[in-house]
């Protein structure tokens, strides 16, 4: 996966997290309406550019992105057990189903109840995320 694409993926991971990770409702929504405007096109890579100073011009944001694509691309070392078939654990994703729509939800524990989409209110379906990892910076 690119530099853009993992940048991309960071920016509509980050969505469904703005509120916790800023702490205040009005700013994670307005963020959020923006990235959706920036991510909601054909190519939003040629949005890369504002996609990169919005998620950078908060230090928050900035420091959340940057420890997603740090986490995403460094391999902690597991190996399974001997004669045991060698598996990656991975943190289950979620997406909404409306077209269009390009939110995504990654269930960190399975305590976690899987939510709706805040913006067309259904409920989320899980999706697998084969995309071979490398490193990136924001």
């Amino acid at each position: 996966m690119s530099k853009s694409n993992k940048i991309i993926d960071a920016a509509r991971a980050i969505r469904s997290e703005l509120e916790t990770i800023l702490g205040d409702r009005d700013t994670a929504q307005k963020i959020d309406r923006e990235l959706n405007d920036l991510l909601n096109v054909p190519d939003p890579t040629l949005n890369l550019k504002q996609i990169k100073q919005l998620l950078n011009s908060n230090q928050k944001t900035k420091g959340w992105v940057k420890q997603k694509l740090s986490s995403s691309t460094k391999s902690l070392g597991y190996q399974g057990l001997p004669g045991m078939p060698s598996t990656r654990l991975q943190t289950q994703k979620y997406h909404c189903s409306e077209k269009g729509c390009d939110f995504v939800w990654s269930r960190r524990n399975l305590a976690q109840a899987i939510p709706k989409c805040p913006h067309h209110n259904v409920t989320l379906i899980a999706f697998e995320d084969d995309s071979p990892s490398s490193e990136a910076e924001l």
